[in-house]
Parts: structure tokens; C-alpha cells; sequence
């Protein structure tokens, strides 16, 4: 008669398959919503859920901002602010899909680091380049934004909140999961954005 599977190495294999699952659920999925923007509210609203650099880039600023105050959001929002004028006013950078996707890699990365420091509020909220590091990030997706934005004012009302929305989920959601899944979830993250990249590459 078979022993049965110890519970341990199925725990084990979980995050190996869910990785791959998931991997292969970027490759299907558009990597960008970029484009011409148009439309209203409505449009506005789905615009950041419908590109996955988007989504998880605000999703991981407020997950930044959780472990690290709410300092890191304001370095995170006026950094897409400033992005979001630049880009409207024609400004443009080579390679900036890519650098979406790397985007999202390095503040998946900074994630990891901070999870592992005991101090993180304390050390983060006062160290500079590490918020303007955060700041460009978002500054590449805001100046995509700006270059799509076509849209009226409706348009652009319906992405503010969209974007607000996503960094709260991520502000108040990610306390909430079970210490050994934040870590996972950030080297996700970080893996996520290399996936993007690469489709962006292609």
C-alpha cells in the first residue's frame, strides 16, 4: 500500500507551479495598455487594469508605502505626476516599454529588501535615493500615460482614480497577507516585470 505524500513537499510544490501558471498567464495577457487614450470615464477607469505594468506597478507602490510610509507614496505619485506633464508635452524616452517592465522589477526587488530589514519605516522614509528611485519608476509610467493622453477630461478623471485605487489595494491589502506570503509575493513581482520586459522586447 503507498504511503501517503507528506503535506511538506506539496507545500513545496505550490509556488513552483502557481510561478508557472502565472508566467504563462503574462505571456497570454497584453503586457501594455499603452496606446492612443480616448473615451470617457469609463475608459479612464479600465485603462490601468488593462495593462499589467500598470496594474502592478501601483499595486507594488502600495505595497512599498505599507512597509514604508505613506513618504514613499508622495515620492511614487509625483514622480507619475511630473511623468504624466512630461509626456504630454511630447517628451519621450527610448526603449520606455521595457523600462516599464523594469520598473516594476526593481520596486518588486525593493520590496524584498525591505521585508527583510526589522526598521524598514525608519531606514526608508529618510533615505533619498531610494525614493527617487521610486519616483522614476513611476515617472516612466506616468510620462506613457501622458504621451496616450488624447482623452478629455473624463478620461483622465477615470485613470486618477483607477490608479488611487490600485496603490490603496495595495497599501491596505498587503498587511493583511500572512508573513511568509510577502516575500513570495514580491519576488512575484520582481519576476513579473522581467516577463513583461521581455514581451516588450519582443
Amino acid at each position: 500500500m503507498p504511503l501517503p505524500l507528506n503535506p511538506s513537499p506539496r507545500r513545496q510544490l505550490l509556488l513552483p507551479v502557481l510561478a508557472g501558471l502565472g508566467c504563462a498567464a503574462l505571456s497570454a495577457l497584453p503586457a501594455q495598455a499603452h496606446g492612443g487614450a480616448g473615451g470617457g470615464v469609463t475608459a479612464g477607469l479600465l485603462h490601468p487594469l488593462l495593462g499589467l505594468d500598470h496594474l502592478l506597478l501601483w499595486l507594488g507602490l502600495g505595497a512599498l508605502g505599507s512597509l514604508a510610509g505613506r513618504r514613499w507614496l508622495l515620492w511614487g505619485g509625483g514622480g507619475g505626476a511630473v511623468g504624466v506633464v512630461l509626456g504630454s508635452l511630447g517628451v519621450s524616452l527610448p526603449l520606455a516599454e521595457p523600462l516599464a517592465g523594469l520598473a516594476v522589477t526593481l520596486l518588486g526587488l525593493l520590496l524584498v529588501l525591505l521585508i527583510s530589514r526589522g526598521t524598514a519605516r525608519a531606514w526608508a522614509s529618510t533615505d533619498l535615493p531610494l525614493g527617487g528611485l521610486v519616483a522614476g519608476c513611476c515617472a516612466i509610467h506616468g510620462l506613457l500615460h501622458g504621451a496616450e493622453g488624447s482623452g478629455g477630461t473624463g478620461w483622465w478623471l477615470g485613470l486618477l482614480v483607477s490608479s488611487v485605487a490600485l496603490v490603496a489595494t495595495g497599501r491596505f491589502g498587503f498587511p493583511l497577507l500572512a508573513g511568509r506570503w510577502q516575500p513570495r509575493l514580491a519576488l512575484g513581482l520582481a519576476a513579473s516585470g522581467l516577463v513583461l520586459t521581455g514581451l516588450a522586447l519582443n
